[in-house]
């Protein structure tokens, strides 16, 4: 398992994301999203730190949330400007917020496991390269008792699609529980409203067409929407109508306005990305199995 660095390792490996560029007026979470009045994704939660809501999340196995890595990282500021660092929020800092028939219930957290793909300081993996790998685990101190999305096969764990595997054109869900209106990153008023918003998938060639892309194998390892999404979405999930049309969790909610800069072209174009659990299975079992888990299976 991946320890989670939590100091600064030199300015080489401070500026591993260019700054957050989030729009002046204060916009709505999940543009155009419905509210989840039914209650049908109870497994997407709220991620905050002391408090105040800073990404989404979903319970994959009771103990077990996934978000965003970059939801997790720490910034500072230099040149008037903000930087993602090479340093990790910490399990003390971090709860979980569940909300059900118009309660919240909070979860301590007990560790924060980070994707390897996405950890930095080796000199051999370039940004576009981590892309992929734009995933972390929350572990709660006790079990959350909600349905679980449906994801991995029991009996066939590489039976979890991939985006290069999917049709074009498939529909799916992205679904956050960000705040109504975020006047900054991790500055949202409201929190609680969790949103569901209808997608179209798209050919992921078409959102990632340099050879830089290719040899990072984006096309394959990364979903592509055309929508929009905002800061408080990351970490939300990403969901694809199978062919028995019941939802099935694929992908976790990583793009965002101005964030990272590989993806500045798609969000130029107000498209969308969410990394795929595909691309990270080995790490999420293991962190399954370390807890007592079988895979996720129960429909949504």
């Amino acid at each position: 398992m991946p320890r989670v660095p939590t100091t600064v390792s030199g300015w080489p490996f401070l500026v591993l994301l260019v700054a957050l560029a989030f729009p002046n007026s204060a916009a709505q979470t999940l543009p155009r999203g419905i509210e989840d009045r039914s209650e049908r994704f109870p497994f997407v939660v709220e991620i905050a730190q002391y408090g105040r809501m800073i990404c989404s999340g979903t319970v994959l196995y009771p103990r077990v949330v996934v978000t965003s890595a970059h939801c997790l990282q720490q910034v500072t500021r230099a040149l008037g400007r903000r930087f993602y660092v090479d340093a990790y929020l910490q399990p003390k800092e971090l709860f979980v917020h569940v909300v059900m028939k118009g309660r919240m219930r909070s979860f301590a957290v007990a560790s924060v496991e980070i994707a390897p793909g996405w950890l930095g300081g080796e000199k051999s993996q370039s940004s576009s390269a981590r892309l992929p790998h734009d995933l972390a685990l929350l572990v709660t101190a006790a079990p959350i008792a909600v349905d679980l999305p449906r994801a991995v096969s029991d009996t066939d764990p590489a039976s979890l699609p991939r985006p290069s595997t999917v049709k074009t054109g498939r529909p799916g869900v992205l679904v956050a529980f960000g705040g109504t209106r975020c006047l900054a990153p991790g500055d949202c008023d409201d929190a609680g409203v969790r949103r569901y918003l209808p997608v179209t998938l798209k050919d992921a060639a078409d959102c990632f067409k340099t050879r830089l892309d290719r040899d990072a194998g984006l096309p394959e390892t990364i979903w592509c929407m055309d929508e929009t999404v905002l800061p408080g979405d990351s970490g939300g999930a990403l969901l694809i109508e199978d062919e028995d049309e019941a939802l099935r969790y694929v992908g976790v909610i990583s793009a965002q306005r101005g964030l990272p800069p590989e993806l500045a072209t798609v969000s130029g174009r107000r498209q969308s990305a969410a990394t795929a659990l595909s691309a990270n299975l080995d790490f999420i079992e293991e962190t399954a199995r370390s807890l007592g888990y079988g895979r996720a299976s129960s429909d949504p």
